[in-house]
């Protein structure tokens, strides 16, 4: 029996040939097709029947020849290791499960080196090494890298593998392995004739049986990242693997009767396994997927749950109801949270799985169109609502999230809408008071005005009379600052182009002259609040006084333009006539001129800006500053 005859292993290879037949009718799924055939049941019933005769046969081989025995267990597993890569090659893209991944393609690496441990067998020495030794070493070999893969996959099982990088991570490892022992000869001897097993062989069973354990303790930790039909299939793999190590501790004879025991409980072990890839990847191809989302589903839900309960607004769900033409004609509430009883102040029990008209609400039948547009057109709307029931405020929020249901969300806004009405009672008491003190005022100045009028009209001094004019001009351009807010909505801004258009009209009325002055104020866009205004004013008033008084003198005719223009945070003022002009140069500072001097110092001092004098066909002026509060407000 030491060696087989040439005729012998013709047949053996013609027998290969058939079992490798036999394995996929065998293995491969019989429900492939898209269409599950009735007799499902009868068909796995039949598969397990034709296993348990491929291992009677193996028996009932070894009472013939132990060779034949070994060499068909051995190839068993090799077309099954096989099997399971091509599947897994194939399929790389669509596996989601990681550990599925990384044992496939380890399977080829193992069922490589159990093919070389097969050739190298005793009885066919293919390596001509006369010894068992060479095939115990390609044997620990393989079952080093079964243990740690299994293990590996388990604690790599989260992340994302490149399949091809893994393959070639295999392939650095199985090339360096197979060099230690042929041609180096440095791998540790597993077998030596005559004295059977070595100390390294049985430590090294031991250590992959203490691997294989720690990976199926992990395994059953993360036993949720698999189907449970799949989980029991690769834990009861891994079993039978151990199993058929610790058989393999016990050998004295390579033809012995554990080693024997040993090559059954591993094709167990590989049909289990085979089992699994097929059920997980062909059979049930989402079903591990499929029970992941199961439980992101569940947690979600859970996590839903929890915040839908615990929302601070309240939130009700419901179903649209649709008439035999497909229109939407009524809805009916299908939950509420926590959160909407304690805002609505309504009993769940009392709302649920009724319809608008059942539910009277105040809410609903007000806002019942808008509503009902929600759920045809998908388009959200938002509302202010009162319900008299509760004497609450809401701001109501519906959306739609699909073509049946919608939800709405209810914030109550009752102590915001209470200040906001508190807060508008007193701004509104404030303006009155604010434009009675504007009016108060008005009227002093003008009684002031009317003083002044009187005593120009008793005075016979003509300098005196100009003096009080010209003080009378500056109080009424105060006075129409106070007029213009109190006839304003706002008391806090006036503006500046409807302003400074009236006051420059009131200055050109309040100067007897015989010359027709056009004004054109444009100031658009500029409004300025009370401190501002009034020096704005008075300078207007000052530059339309000195005009009226000395550029005219003579003419018919004459224009006066005045350009505002507010942005950036400044206003930039023009102001020009077209008169005689002034000749010689002028010292702003220090001039002789009143009227110049009261329009640089306001300027300068209440306003905090700069002054220019431009004299070309008369006299323009260029005044900058900035603004204490936003324009165009």
């Amino acid at each position: 029996m030491a060696h087989i005859s040439l005729k012998f292993a013709v047949k053996l290879i013609n027998f290969q040939n058939y079992l490798f037949n036999v394995y996929m009718d065998l293995l491969l799924p019989e429900d492939m097709d898209d269409k599950f055939s009735d007799d499902h049941e009868m068909s796995s019933i039949s598969s397990r029947f034709i296993v348990l005769m491929i291992i009677l046969a193996a028996l009932l081989s070894s009472l013939y020849s132990y060779v034949l025995f070994h060499t068909m267990i051995e190839l068993f597993t090799v077309v099954i290791t096989g099997l399971i890569f091509v599947i897994v090659w194939n399929l790389k893209d669509r596996i989601d499960n990681n550990f599925l991944v990384i044992i496939g393609v380890a399977c080829f690496y193992m069922g490589t080196f159990d093919f070389l441990h097969t050739i190298s067998y005793s009885g066919i020495d293919a390596f001509g090494t006369g010894s068992s030794n060479l095939a115990t070493q390609f044997w620990i070999i393989s079952r080093y890298i079964e243990a740690f893969t299994f293990l590996f996959a388990i604690l790599l099982i989260q992340k994302k593998t490149n399949p091809y990088w893994l393959f070639l991570l295999y392939f650095f490892i199985s090339a360096g392995l197979f060099l230690t022992i042929y041609p180096l000869g440095i791998f540790p001897d597993c077998y030596i004739e005559g004295k059977g097993l070595t100390l390294f062989k049985i430590i090294s069973e031991y250590i992959i049986c203490g691997v294989l354990f720690t990976a199926l303790y992990l395994l059953y930790k993360r036993k949720d990242y698999f189907d449970p039909d799949i989980h029991l299939l690769i834990s009861v793999s891994i079993i039978f693997t151990v199993l058929a190590e610790f058989s393999f501790t016990t050998y004295m004879d390579v033809y012995g009767f554990s080693n024997m025991i040993g090559h059954l409980f591993r094709i167990i072990a590989f049909v289990f396994l085979y089992k699994a890839f097929v059920e997980s990847v062909l059979r049930k191809p989402f079903t591990t997927i499929y029970h992941r989302l199961k439980e992101s589903e569940q947690q979600f839900k859970t996590k839903f749950i929890s915040l839908f309960d615990n929302m601070a607004d309240g939130v009700a769900f419901f179903e649209a109801l649709y008439d035999e033409e497909g229109r939407a004609y009524d809805f009916r509430m299908l939950e509420v949270n926590r959160q909407y009883e304690a805002v609505r102040g309504i009993s769940k029990e009392n709302v649920l799985n009724k319809c608008s008209g059942d539910l009277n609400s105040e809410i609903i039948m007000e806002h019942f169109d808008d509503i009902m547009g929600v759920i045809r057109t998908g388009n959200p709307v938002r509302f202010e609502s009162f319900s008299s029931d509760s004497g609450r405020y809401y701001f109501c929020s519906v959306f739609s999230y699909d073509k049946v249901n919608f939800g709405i969300i209810y914030s109550e806004i009752t102590e915001r809408k209470v200040s906001e009405n508190m807060l508008r009672q007193s701004l509104e008491e404030k303006t009155a008071l604010l434009q009675e003190v504007h009016h108060r005022v008005k009227n002093n100045l003008q009684v002031i005005i009317s003083l002044l009028d009187l005593n120009r009209y008793d005075c016979e001094d003509e300098k005196i009379n100009e003096v009080l004019s010209e003080t009378q001009s500056r109080i009424i351009a105060m006075s129409l600052v106070h007029e213009a807010i109190y006839l304003s909505d706002k008391v806090s801004t006036i503006d500046a182009d409807s302003h400074l258009r009236t006051l420059g009209m009131e200055v050109l009325a309040y100067y007897t002259t015989n010359c027709d002055i056009i004004l054109d104020v444009k100031a658009e866009g500029c409004c300025f609040d009370l401190k501002t205004a009034i020096p704005v004013s008075l300078v207007f008033n000052e530059l339309i006084t000195n005009s009226v008084k000395y550029a005219f003198k003579g003419r018919q005719k004459g224009r006066i333009t005045f350009r505002g223009k507010c942005e950036d945070g400044y206003a930039d003022m023009m102001y020009c006539d077209d008169g005689i002009g002034i000749t010689g140069d002028v010292d702003l500072i220090n001039s002789e001129s009143l009227g110049i001097t009261i329009i640089t110092s306001i300027v300068r001092a209440q306003l905090d800006g700069t002054i220019e004098l431009v004299k070309n066909e008369g006299v323009c002026w260029k005044i900058r500053f900035p603004l204490k509060v936003r324009y165009g407000s």
